[in-house]
């Protein structure tokens, strides 16, 4: 499974490396800030919207206890779309000053209703460990984004028209996908037995039921969700928009392990879903494994890579993408460690991982921004993803049994491994 999700994830790494290529290229560090702006406040909102529900849904998919899972996820997809939307409307007119860039950002909240159809499909096709339907669904989102980027920039649109425009109907493209396989795949055999004539009282049970089981998910959902964006909101608030500019294409370089971090964790979730421990230890001891060698890589071949893929322009602030690479390290770590404990229920740990995140990046950033600028971002991201992965470990440790040096030290028998899983890899 792992294997098959990395390809897929390393084909939409390609995908994301050539749409960041072309949005700092084409639109430079002020219309990438512009960009990332415009985007801010609906994406943020709209997941933070989810109320854990994405985690609710397949946990209960996963379980075969929906009675409905089209039309009930398709209703309930409905149902949240328009208060999130009508919230997002005062959010975004309050924040964003520049006309312009304010009706962008008011366009895109449209996107709403798709999204949620898209990730709830890809909650239940990961719930039920159906990870082809799920890896082809985001294989369209990503890929359709490149395409109407391109399509766009040839029929002369201005740039960042092209960005926000293409980014919304890439929604739509993988919301469509999902729903085809949806339909496909359930009339098959995921809900055998199940009738498939909608009755509203059996659409309110469905409803009723992913709410309860998503009720623990609502509070660690929304603080994560802050947590990720507050670096931007950080930034935009500090500092000029050309700096945000800066910040996310670094941060867009610090995540280029992404691929191999969200193959194994939507693993790792799954795995706790069905409350399994076979080989997590090695899993995540190989995986910590990658990512050092990663982040190293990333690290010393930062000011080549950057200027190659990105231009010279963005080697300004070359200290502050190493710096990045280090703070995503530690994130990944502690994601990894933390998608097991979350698919069997257990979230007081990720509350608590996000208020220490938080409350220290708030700390240290006030406190280094007016002497540091962005690399005092660099530094406080890094201590708090830091304490916030120490404590993870331990509450995996408390939880699991297992001890933190299984998860740290490689093995030779893991070495082997590992070399034919790249076997296995170069087949695929």
């Amino acid at each position: 499974m792992i294997i098959h999700t990395t390809v897929n994830n390393f084909i939409i790494l390609l995908i994301n490396l050539l749409t960041s290529i072309l949005a700092a290229r084409l639109l430079g560090t002020d219309g990438r800030g512009q960009l990332a702006l415009v985007l801010l406040y609906p994406q943020m909102i709209a997941t933070m919207g989810l109320l854990g529900l994405d985690r609710g849904i397949a946990i209960i998919g996963g379980q075969k206890r929906l009675n409905y899972p089209v039309a009930s996820t398709t209703g309930l997809a409905m149902m949240l779309s328009m208060p999130v939307m009508l919230i997002s409307y005062f959010i975004i007119t309050d924040n964003i000053l520049n006309p312009s860039l304010e009706k962008l950002s008011l366009i895109y909240i449209f996107y709403v209703p798709a999204l949620y159809l898209f990730m709830f499909s890809g909650s239940l096709f990961n719930g039920l460990g159906m990870f082809f339907e799920y890896n082809l669904s985001r294989l369209y989102f990503y890929g359709s984004y490149l395409v109407l980027i391109i399509v766009f920039w040839l029929a002369d649109m201005p740039y960042l028209d092209s960005f926000v425009y293409a980014s919304l109907l890439s929604v739509y493209t993988a919301m469509l996908v999902s729903m085809v396989l949806h339909l496909k795949v359930w009339r098959r055999r995921a809900f055998e037995g199940v009738r498939w004539l909608w009755m509203p009282g059996n659409f309110f049970k469905d409803v009723a039921l992913i709410f309860r089981k998503a009720f623990v998910f609502v509070v660690p959902g929304v603080l994560l969700v802050v947590a990720t964006k507050l670096d931007q909101i950080i930034v935009s608030g500090y500092l000029e928009l050309k700096y945000l500019g800066f910040f996310v294409v670094y941060m867009a370089y610090s995540l280029l392990l992404g691929p191999i971090v969200n193959a194994v964790s939507v693993n790792i979730f799954h795995l706790g879903v069905i409350n399994s421990k076979n080989n997590i230890a090695k899993i995540v001891r190989l995986t910590i494994f990658i990512y050092i060698c990663g982040s190293i890589l990333l690290v010393l071949l930062a000011p080549f890579l950057i200027e190659l893929l990105y231009g010279e322009l963005y080697l300004e602030h070359i200290d502050t993408a190493r710096l990045l690479v280090l703070s995503s390290f530690l994130f990944f770590c502690s994601k990894t460690i933390n998608e097991f404990m979350m698919g069997k229920s257990m979230v007081r740990q990720d509350v608590i991982a996000s208020v220490i995140f938080m409350v220290f990046l708030l700390f240290f950033t006030n406190l280094l921004i007016p002497e540091l600028s962005l690399f005092g971002v660099a530094i406080s991201m890094v201590i708090a993803n830091a304490i916030r992965s120490f404590y993870l470990g331990i509450v995996f440790h408390q939880s699991s049994g297992i001890r933190l040096p299984e998860l740290l030290f490689v093995r030779v028998k893991d070495l082997k491994w590992i070399i034919l899983l790249l076997r296995r890899v170069i087949k695929v």
